[in-house]
């Protein structure tokens, strides 16, 4: 080691287990009074020359050639200790990796627990990506937008550094004894007890995963739940440190299938069974209808109910606005509706932008096919096929009878519940064809009623989360989200995911959800109710208005303001 760090000042005693690179180098930098430069060339050192990472997801601590023994020696600290800085124990567990996507990579931002920042202490635990609350108080994380560079040769980690210093040794409001001759840190044993727990669940859901399983979904939290759960594991630890608190784990599933077919299924990962799942709704059809698609053909009416003058109010409005438009300003583009759909606060009645959102989720037939302005369209020619021959086992579900071959047409717009509330729609015709032909394949037999029963617990995730999105309208307002980004935002963390894993007799399908089966109360009482279309009038002539003397200013902007304005609304109110 190089000698001008045998001298090096540091407070023994004062570190702790699983503490942060960065946390470790501010207090270095505040106690040699140093630049980051330093310290950083001192991490090089005791990573070595060869300076290996065992993956580009791993923590400063996880290099292969990291010397704990003379990071002990010079910090005089024990080093049991020193050693737990690492997390290669839980960093690259394979099954996890494998059926979950879990990774222990850093977050872009910096996140850290207000409580242990008080003591002087952050944590890689802190930076995982799903994780939302601290793991020794449940506290929620504060995140911070990490402006700063990532160091040559060192891993993203160190760059935390920077922010820890300003925190406690420049602002030093945080951790009041930052400057001072004692630090009150937060206790070690309280620290390894807590993480103890945490990392021994994940080893332990880790061995107990078998090649005989499979866990289903996008969501890493929930699959992590689902499988913890399922396995009979620490569930509280995992409910402690991320959002998803509420997940219940439903009464098992069970279908009755040979060893062959049930081999099969549990070798499907989660993007095969999604893709399915995509081709089973546009394909569905009505009779003899499942239970997810019922639910989800009922709700625009369901939506409706206590709406009906308000809707009639918004079509009244974009009715005026086309005949506007066909007298004096035919295609220009630069006519546009007095609404805008992506704020609550431009829209009359909350009801019509859950309705708009709605939409969004429901037009799924373009997420498979493409688009196109022909009489018919064959997706065979824009690659539909080879979406599903990414899966490796599609012959051997064919073979299976588990999936087939679908050919047909798929009506445009099926889902466009706002359609006739759209400019264009009363006064225009539409070029597009009306259906498309596509090929693809759908699934069928045992894999039909598994997708069933994954696509009912999705389409109670997405009317639960246009009900946050609508409850939540002001609060979106005076933040500027858009609700569209909201809704994602729920779909995303309410997500549900299963396991699906072999018997003795066939198949056990069990799905973790966060919502329950059922829709949620969107019912106004009568006396709301006349108050609310009253000011859905009120805020609709509101915004008519302000829409008005925007098309005028734009009408004279483009030159084609003419004398005989009298036809505009504006002037025959």
């Amino acid at each position: 080691m190089n000698p001008c760090y045998e001298t090096t000042s540091w407070r023994p005693g004062t570190l702790r287990a699983y503490e942060s690179v960065g946390s470790i180098g501010a207090k270095y930098c505040y106690l040699n009074k140093v630049k980051p430069r330093e310290f950083y060339n001192l991490i090089l050192e005791l990573i070595g020359e060869k300076n290996r990472y065992i993956n580009r997801d791993d923590f400063t601590f996880d290099s292969l050639d990291f010397d704990f023994s003379k990071l002990s020696k010079l910090f005089n600290e024990p080093l049991p200790i020193v050693k737990k800085l690492s997390l290669k124990a839980i960093n690259h567990l394979p099954n996890l990796r494998k059926q979950t996507g879990y990774s222990l990579a850093s977050n872009e931002d910096f996140a850290y627990c207000p409580i242990c920042l008080a003591n002087g202490y952050h944590s890689p635990l802190h930076q995982i990506s799903w994780v939302t609350n601290c793991f020794i108080h449940n506290e929620a994380l504060i995140n911070v937008v990490n402006k700063n560079k990532s160091i040559k040769n060192l891993h993203t980690d160190i760059k935390l550094l920077s922010n820890l210093y300003d925190i406690w040794f420049v602002e030093s409001e945080i951790w009041e004894s930052a400057k001072s001759y004692d630090w009150h840190l937060v206790d070690n044993k309280l620290i390894e007890e807590k993480a103890k727990l945490f990392i021994q669940a994940l080893i332990n859901t880790e061995s107990a995963i078998t090649n005989e399983s499979t866990t289903i979904g996008n969501n890493i939290e929930s699959k992590l739940l689902v499988l913890v759960e399922n396995l009979g594991n620490s569930n509280s630890v995992f409910k402690a440190m991320h959002q998803n608190k509420s997940m219940r784990l439903g009464e098992p599933i069970n279908f009755i299938c040979s060893n062959m077919v049930a081999d099969t299924l549990v070798k499907m990962n989660s993007k095969d069974f999604i893709l399915f799942m995509y081709s089973r709704q546009i394909t569905c059809e009505s009779e003899n209808a499942p239970e997810w698609k019922v639910a989800l053909d009922k709700l625009p009416s369901i939506l409706r109910i206590n709406h009906k003058n308000c809707l009639h109010e918004y079509r009244k409005t974009f009715e005026q606005l086309e005949k506007t438009r066909i007298s004096w300003c035919r295609w220009n583009t630069y006519v546009h509706p007095p609404y805008d759909m992506e704020s609550y606060d431009r829209v009359p009645c909350q009801r019509i932008a859950t309705l708009n959102l709605l939409q969004t989720i429901l037009n799924f037939e373009d997420s498979l096919v493409h688009n196109s302005h022909g009489n018919f369209y064959d997706s065979r020619l824009g690659g539909m096929d080879y979406l599903f021959q990414d899966i490796e086992v599609l012959n051997d579900l064919i073979t299976s009878d588990l999936a087939k071959k679908w050919v047909g047409f798929i009506v445009l717009g099926q889902h466009q519940i706002m359609k006739k509330y759209t400019p264009g729609y009363v006064f225009n015709t539409n070029d597009e064809a009306d259906s498309r032909r596509t090929s693809m394949y759908v699934p069928h037999d045992l894999l039909e009623e598994i997708i069933d029963q994954l696509l009912l617990a999705l389409v109670y995730v997405w009317i639960w989360a246009l009900y946050e999105t609508e409850m939540n309208r002001e609060n979106l307002a005076n933040q500027q989200f858009k609700p569209v980004q909201y809704l994602k935002l729920m779909i995303s963390q309410l997500s549900p995911s299963a396991i699906l894993e072999k018997t003795h007799n066939g198949l056990q399908l069990k799905i973790g959800t966060m919502v329950p089966y059922k829709t949620p109360d969107w019912f106004i009482n009568k006396d709301d109710l006349i108050n609310h279309y009253l000011n859905v009038q009120n805020k609709s002539r509101e915004l008519e208005v302000t829409f008005d003397q925007v098309l005028l200013e734009r009408m004279k902007s483009a030159n084609l303001y003419q004398k005989s304005t009298n036809h505009l609304r504006i002037y025959s109110r």
